[in-house]
């Protein structure tokens, strides 16, 4: 498995449990497996600059869910769009195209049958 997908999982766990717990502050706190450093680093960076622009990620995507609110998804899949939408608009070196395919098949590995096309069709629409 590529770096960048490793420290995507970790960062979408790290999410997802700050989400259920939230007293968690950091996801170092979170994540138990064995990583190297660039893994670690690329997760932390994604856990923050979500955490620090979830406002901004989440005005957009209530922009493009259309007779849906952003609060009614599943948490994983909230987790998931949030994490997508934060690599789209803010992380410059990461082509559009790689960052919705990887969304989407964390979406088949972790969310339900109907995940992945719920996130490839959010993604497809609010990408820059």
């Amino acid at each position: 498995m590529r770096n960048r997908t490793r420290a995507r999982e970790f960062a979408l766990q790290s999410l997802y449990q700050m989400e259920l717990n939230t007293e968690a502050t950091d996801y170092t706190d979170l994540v138990t497996a064995p990583a190297d450093k660039e893994i670690i680093s690329y997760a932390d960076q994604l856990v923050k600059g979500v955490r620090d622009n979830q406002k901004s990620i989440d005005d957009s995507l209530t922009k493009t869910l259309t007779n849906w609110d952003i609060n009614r998804l599943d948490v994983i899949d909230r987790a998931i769009l949030r994490l997508a939408t934060y690599e789209l608009f803010y992380v410059k070196d990461i082509p559009k195209a790689v960052v919705i395919n990887e969304a989407v098949e964390l979406a088949k590995k972790y969310g339900t049958k109907e995940s992945s096309v719920l996130i490839n069709g959010v993604l497809d629409k609010i990408k820059p």
